[in-house]
């Protein structure tokens, strides 16, 4: 009888003690945010989703990353990749804080990365080219600036990307004649 009195007793009280942690925060507490990290651990944080690529994304083939500082907050890292499936390099993997967001530019064409413009950034901006692929005799350099920056909503910190564009030239396709000659 003492048993099943203990047990009872013991199940009451895991069942308020539940209870009580699945209550509605009240509302003038907050979450709180860390602290920027150091560079170190930002690096190190790179260095991990580099070595781990392959395996937490096989559709894509890495082109080119570039490491934040304290400076480029929130970005720690930037990448850009290449579909392995559509050939289209139009991928932008951004490591921050709350993780790695996937920004895809130009979608719905065919895109090349343009190396020889290389992947930028400065402060909180991401700038890329890509070479679109427009018809089959027509393709586009555009230019892409990506601005990322977090705002907080109802106590979480959320990830922005805003993005402005430029196209910077028109190339024919070299098999082609270019304005009738």
């Amino acid at each position: 009888m003492k048993n099943k009195l203990f047990i009872l007793l013991l199940a009451f009280v895991l069942l308020l003690s539940a209870c009580s942690n699945n209550s509605p925060p009240d509302d003038n507490t907050k979450e709180v945010l860390p602290e920027l990290e150091s560079a170190g651990s930002i690096e190190s944080r790179g260095e991990k989703f580099i070595e781990n690529f392959p395996q937490d994304y096989p559709s894509f083939e890495l082109l080119e990353y570039v490491f934040g500082s304290a400076e480029n907050a929130p970005i720690q890292l930037v990448a850009i990749a290449r579909n392995k499936e559509t050939g289209s390099s139009a991928t932008l993997f951004v490591l921050d804080e709350n993780g790695v967001g996937q920004v895809v530019l130009a979608s719905g064409y065919s895109a090349t990365y343009c190396k020889e413009d290389g992947l930028q950034l400065d402060k909180n901006v991401i700038s890329i080219s890509l070479n679109l692929e427009i018809s089959s005799t027509n393709s586009e350099i555009h230019d892409f600036n990506i601005t990322v920056t977090q705002e907080e909503n109802q106590g979480k910190v959320n990830t922005v990307y805003s993005s402005q564009e430029n196209i910077r030239s028109k190339v024919a396709n070299p098999a082609e004649p270019v304005n009738g000659k």
